[in-house]
Formats: structure tokens, C-alpha cells, sequence
């Protein structure tokens, strides 16, 4: 099974599933170092909010403002963050699922973002891996547990996160996630099969159908616009179901480790719509479709990091993608402009960062040229001011790493700029207090 794995990570151009075309990859920018180690990010449209996952809390992004806040306790131990929730009606309710030091999985309640907590629901199952919300309840909320010791649950709350009760019958012995779809099936992934639940908990059943029987599966994500229709993957594949999960197809030679759906999007002009699909893979990529899985095309590009976790965000009749690296930071791209255009691709010069901490001495810096060119490197102010020439000169065409000894700066955003012959490009740096 392994020697199997590691030989389809090696196939090239996983994602030429169905004849997709190769185009260059979306244009990422740098947007917040968050945590030593990010675990998971959840979207929260309602309230314009990111939340990213780590190892010590939550961060959060309030999107019209741009302004990250940190819910990190740094020497906490058992603060894992493994699963985020939010409550449509309670603006300030957020719900993390979490796991202690001693590998037992408990549910945090938080009513004012994050600055004081409550544990809600403790279980001696492991990890909290999985939280997903009814989207005919505002109140109704799912949580799956992930254990090597005893057997995981499955548990609900009826009243918006703040009581949780384990649900029996639910066959699995250890789950990775869970996922709500538009009619209020549940439907809860681990071991090797998939399991719904069409009574909101009650009872469950497996949604088998064509999944090889044994490779465990990793992740399951409900398409919110059309019921029935299921993505997982598992040690070898990713594979979808248009009802239920009765009949499987394998739609992507690829494992992966997260799926992220972004919906429906009817554009203009022409009409064209677009069905957004996400996902990050065991070997390090970001995948993205633009037609609900049917083609796939490799984003990657110049993101840094292993991606862990990825999002849909609607800005401002815009779609962002939203990556969390495990230790490089956060990172955004734009998929659909207001105008339905599709995201940029491609820029001429592409000006990659080294995070988190871009400002400790002896960082490294990383651009690309398509060609030779006269080029010069800096930082600058939130004004535009130059603070600091770091780079100058003729350079050849290709990848150039330069280590960089920052300046003394106050913590804020600033801005490191690429221009000269070849073109112009800048990136957004942020610098926190250590």
C-alpha cells in the first residue's frame, strides 16, 4: 500500500485529470505568519472572517479591515487546534476542537473571539478532527474524534456548541472528518469508508459503494450548493459521488489531505458559471478546479511551505483562496474578480518571502526572473518610504535566494519591492512582536 502511494506521488501532472490544460499558477501573496505550526483554516462569510488553526490556538483576519488578531498562548500545552466552527448568529461565538496533551480531544467554547474559552465537551477519543454545522440550523453542530487508544465519537450540539452528547451507531472506530450537505445528511469519514446520517445523528449507515476497502480515508467535503455530492480521498485517490455516496468514482489520481469547496459562481458577462473546488495534497501541492472536479489544475506556483489546510473567501464580489503552510505562514490568491474575469496568473516577475519572522537577521529572500535584467530589491514603509536597499544589480534569469539582515523596524506591515528591467512586483511583509 505504501510503495503504491509513493510510486503515484511521482507520476507527473497528477492534475491533467479529464485534459486539463497547464496554465501558470495563481499569483500568492504573503499574508500573516500566524502560528509555528498551522493546523487548519475555516471561512466565516457571514461575518467577513478567516480563522487559521495551530498547535497554541487561533488567529483570526476581520476581512474589511485586514487587521489579524492572535489567540495563541505560547507554553500552553494540549491547546491543538484541529477544527474550527463559528455560529451565524452569534458574532462573536467561535467553537475550536482541540486536543490535550494526554491525546484525549475536547470542544472550547469561546463568546467573545477567542479571549476566554469554556471546555464545552471533553472525550477520551482523541483529537477533536472534525467540526461542521447544519446549514438549516444555526444551532445544530457536528464534532468527530480521532484516536489510536479507544474508539472515536461523533457528537451534537442542539444549541449552538454550548452542550455536546456522543452519538451511538456510528460504525467508526477512528474518524478524520465530518461534512454537513445542503439537505442536512451527515455524513463522517475514517477508517476506510464513508458513513451518513440522513436523521441528523440519530442513526447511520455506510455510504459505500466502489471505495477500495483498505486505505484510510484522510477527508470528506459536501458540495453546499448540491446535495448528494461528496468528495474524499484516501491513501490513493480523490473520488466523488453525485448521491451519497451509493456509487464512487476516482476523479484524481492524488491524495489528498483537505478539500475546500467555494461554491457556485454565475459570472459576467457571458454567463459563464464557475462550481470552485480546493484541495492541498500529501505531496505538497495546491489543486484547484473550476468545474466541481471535473478538471483540475495545479496552483501551486510560488507558495512556500507544506499547505495544510486551505479556504474559499468571498471579498467584495471577489473569491480568494486562503492557504495555511504548516510553518511558512499564510498565503491568498485571487480566483474570480468581481467582473468574473478569473484570477491573475502569471506574473512576469514573481517575488517570493521566506516566513514567518521576515525580519530576523539572516532570512533568506527568494525571487524568480523570466529573463536577465537590471534589478533592484527594497523594502518600504507603509508610506512608500525606502527603509533599506537589500538588493541591486544585473541578475541572470531563474531563482535567486538572498539572505537578508533586516533592519531594527517596529512591528507593522511593510512592503518589499522587485523592479527594474524585467518588470515590478511587490509583496506584503508583516512584523510581530516575539
Amino acid at each position: 500500500m505504501r510503495n503504491l502511494r509513493e510510486l503515484l506521488l511521482w507520476i507527473p501532472s497528477l492534475l491533467l485529470a479529464s485534459g486539463a490544460a497547464v496554465a501558470p499558477a495563481f499569483d500568492w501573496s504573503y499574508e500573516y505568519p500566524a502560528g509555528e505550526i498551522n493546523t487548519c483554516v475555516e471561512a466565516d462569510p457571514v461575518h467577513a472572517r478567516v480563522f487559521v488553526g495551530t498547535v497554541e490556538g487561533f488567529h483570526y483576519l476581520d476581512v474589511p479591515s485586514g487587521e489579524w488578531t492572535s489567540r495563541d498562548e505560547e507554553g500552553w500545552i494540549g491547546r491543538q487546534v484541529w477544527s474550527l466552527a463559528w455560529h451565524p448568529e452569534q458574532d462573536a461565538r467561535v467553537i475550536t476542537g482541540r486536543e490535550n496533551a494526554f491525546f484525549k480531544g475536547y470542544i472550547e467554547l469561546s463568546e467573545d473571539l477567542g479571549i476566554g474559552g469554556d471546555i464545552v465537551y471533553s472525550s477520551p477519543a482523541g483529537s477533536v478532527t472534525g467540526l461542521a454545522r447544519d446549514p438549516h440550523h444555526a444551532d445544530r453542530f457536528y464534532a468527530c474524534t480521532w484516536s489510536d487508544v479507544v474508539s472515536g465519537e461523533i457528537v451534537r450540539s442542539l444549541d449552538g456548541g454550548l452542550h455536546w452528547s456522543p452519538l451511538t451507531g456510528t460504525i467508526h472506530y477512528a474518524m478524520t472528518g465530518i461534512s454537513v450537505d445542503p439537505d442536512g445528511v451527515v455524513y463522517a469519514a475514517g477508517s476506510s469508508q464513508v458513513t451518513r446520517s440522513l436523521d441528523g445523528g440519530d442513526t447511520w449507515e455506510p455510504a459505500a459503494g466502489g471505495l477500495p476497502p483498505d486505505y484510510g480515508i484522510y477527508c470528506v467535503a459536501a458540495d453546499p450548493d448540491l446535495s448528494g455530492h461528496l468528495l474524499v480521498s484516501n491513501d490513493l485517490a480523490l473520488y466523488e459521488t453525485s448521491n451519497g455516496g451509493e456509487a464512487w468514482t476516482e476523479i484524481l489520481p492524488a491524495s489528498c489531505r483537505r478539500i475546500a469547496w467555494g461554491g457556485t459562481w454565475a459570472t459576467v458577462p457571458g454567463g459563464t458559471e464557475y462550481c470552485f473546488v480546493a484541495a492541498t495534497t500529501w505531496d505538497g501541492r495546491v489543486l484547484v478546479s473550476r468545474d466541481g472536479g471535473a478538471e483540475w489544475q495545479e496552483e501551486t506556483g510560488d507558495l512556500l511551505g507544506e499547505p495544510v489546510d486551505l479556504a474559499f473567501v468571498p471579498v467584495a464580489g471577489r473569491l480568494e483562496l486562503f492557504v495555511a503552510t504548516e510553518r511558512d505562514g499564510i498565503y491568498r490568491a485571487l480566483v474570480l474578480d468581481p467582473a468574473g474575469t478569473p484570477g491573475s496568473v502569471g506574473r512576469a516577475v514573481v517575488l517570493r518571502l521566506r516566513c514567518p519572522a521576515p525580519f530576523r537577521p539572516g532570512n533568506e529572500l527568494r525571487f524568480v526572473l523570466p529573463e536577465r535584467g537590471d534589478m533592484t530589491l527594497e523594502l518600504l514603509d507603509v508610506a512608500g518610504r525606502s527603509l533599506q536597499r537589500i538588493a541591486e544589480g544585473r541578475f541572470a534569469a531563474g531563482e535567486h535566494r538572498l539572505a537578508w539582515n533586516a533592519p531594527a523596524c517596529a512591528p507593522g506591515v511593510y512592503f518589499v519591492r522587485l523592479h527594474g528591467s524585467v518588470g515590478e512586483t511587490t509583496a506584503r511583509l508583516v512584523l510581530i512582536e516575539r
